[in-house]
């Protein structure tokens, strides 16, 4: 499965104007095929690296849920890249997530934009977040999804 096609600005506008969020998903891609998917649940998710502990072969899941946070498993030369607290998600009144990157050491990029340190940025159903590398072809990127009523 490859990411989730990009909807136009105005059918977003349009269901917002007649629907609620409900719930939100967050897909995990690497080297661009679905790896994960995480439900969101809580006002603040980390995500973040996990130890040596969470080693990965690439038959594995990347990622697991560890009370509120998201850890990427321990891959030398790919995730290396992902600080221990690279980023945080925080539940807005409305159901959508805001993101902002916790001060990493290789940043957080948004539809391939750089976040600042520190800036919150709301998430639009189906932006894309990469994680320590940009839009490299190896690397662990996600995406979010909104459900709506």
């Amino acid at each position: 499965m490859e990411w989730f096609g990009f909807r136009k600005k105005k059918d977003v506008e349009e269901v917002e104007l007649e629907q609620k969020i409900v719930s939100a998903t967050l897909y995990v891609f690497v080297s661009h095929n679905l790896n994960n998917e995480h439900i969101l649940r809580g006002d603040v998710i980390e995500i973040g690296r996990a130890g040596r502990e969470f080693s990965l072969d690439f038959t594995k899941k990347w990622t697991r849920m560890n009370g509120n946070k998201i850890e990427v498993g321990y891959l030398q030369n790919i995730t290396s890249m992902i600080s221990g607290k690279h980023l945080k998600l925080k539940k807005q009144d409305d159901g959508r997530y805001s993101v902002a990157d916790v001060g990493s050491k290789y940043g957080t990029f948004i539809n391939g934009k750089p976040l600042i340190p520190g800036e919150d940025i709301i998430l639009e159903d189906e932006n894309k977040i990469n994680i320590g590398h940009g839009d490299s072809a190896s690397s662990v990127m996600f995406q979010i999804k909104y459900v709506y009523s």
